[in-house]
């Protein structure tokens, strides 16, 4: 069954077509320094919306040394069972405690507070989703700043 179309649902496409249109409105006004960064945020906003909330396997390697399986919300965070911040951890690079802190509930995970090195087995899908939100970022931060000094 098809779900109805509420306005809740969908107030950040409102926002982005409203900020598309304003970009398109100072294109044609031939300022383009408001264009860019309105176009720039545009951008921004879905492209981060699919870096939170775009469904995705969590792909933490486990102690097995195979891939998770189950599933996560948007290519930041992993599952969230085991694997939150492990997948934050293991995109910038950083060995931390894994288990530490809490129970896990999970036998693999008897070594707790031993200093892993966490890897990510992602597809292709997840990784360009994951850098375009940064490359994303980057150009607001950097059209944003422009806009400011100028």
């Amino acid at each position: 069954m098809a779900r109805k179309f509420r306005m809740q649902d969908h107030y950040d496409l409102v926002a982005w077509a409203v900020l598309f249109a304003v970009g398109v409105y100072f294109v044609q006004h031939h300022e383009w320094y408001k264009a860019a960064l309105f176009f720039s945020i545009s951008f921004l906003i879905p492209s981060w919306f699919l870096a939170i909330r775009l469904p995705t396997k969590c792909g933490v390697t486990t102690v097995k040394g195979r891939p998770c399986q189950n599933p996560a919300t948007g290519v930041i965070f992993g599952c969230k069972r085991l694997h939150r911040w492990d997948k934050v951890f293991a995109r910038r690079g950083i060995a931390h405690h894994r288990g530490s802190g809490r129970a896990r509930g999970n036998r693999l995970d008897a070594g707790a507070g031993e200093v892993v090195t966490v890897r990510i087995e992602a597809d292709m899908k997840s990784n360009v989703t994951f850098y375009v939100a940064i490359l994303t970022g980057v150009c607001t931060l950097v059209t944003t700043t422009g806009f400011l000094l100028s």
